[in-house]
């Protein structure tokens, strides 16, 4: 993969961010395929000290993953990396590839009583149990998530909602806050953060 050239110069700002490329793939092991690759172009360039891969990000700042079918290129930059998006596109056929700042995929549970049901808004049942805050999350993530799937607890006393968001930033994990909304004394919420 070495001899895979990209001609953008990388610019260091003052005002570089959190920055994923995220492409996803038909199938995991297209997904794998592509993820060592960019771990060698990465790594190579990081070994050569005469910058002779032009790239658009620092290669010691970068970061290069996969979960399931996509790939993930984290770096720190100002920019939205379009030469990195356009080889990754013509280099590697991937269904999409989107350039995100401050990435994350979350799993999000809440359970509510066995007997309210959650259509496109909240029920005035759900409303009663939950207190605004939830009630407000719960609304935002139907809204940017779409319905959620339903499950029951283990012992059948409970549904449980499940909604997978993936896009920038909403929770900040070492706060349990998401949506600026603190979770630590939501004992029927729960969030996941698989990336």
């Amino acid at each position: 993969m070495s001899n895979i050239k990209i001609t953008v110069s990388f610019r260091p700002s003052s005002h570089s961010a959190d920055l994923t490329i995220v492409a996803t793939y038909k199938s995991m092991e297209e997904a794998r395929e592509i993820e060592k690759k960019l771990i060698r172009l990465v790594d190579d360039a990081k070994n050569d000290a005469s910058d002779a891969f032009n790239l658009e990000f620092d290669p010691t700042e970068t970061y290069v993953g996969r979960t399931r079918n996509r790939v993930y290129l984290d770096t720190n930059t100002d920019d939205n990396l379009p030469k990195t998006q356009s080889f990754i596109k013509e280099n590697s056929n991937p269904q999409t590839v989107e350039a995100i700042p401050d990435y994350q995929e979350l799993r999000i549970y809440v359970k509510v009583a066995k007997n309210l049901i959650v259509q496109n808004t909240i029920g005035p049942a759900l409303a009663l149990v939950l207190d605004g805050p939830e009630v407000k999350l719960m609304e935002w993530l139907m809204k940017n998530c779409g319905e959620p799937q339903t499950m029951r607890n283990n012992d059948r006393t409970q549904t449980v909602l499940k909604w997978h968001y993936r896009g920038e930033a909403i929770y900040m994990e070492d706060e349990n806050s998401l949506l600026d909304v603190n979770l630590d004394k939501k004992d029927n919420w729960e969030v996941q953060v698989d990336y």
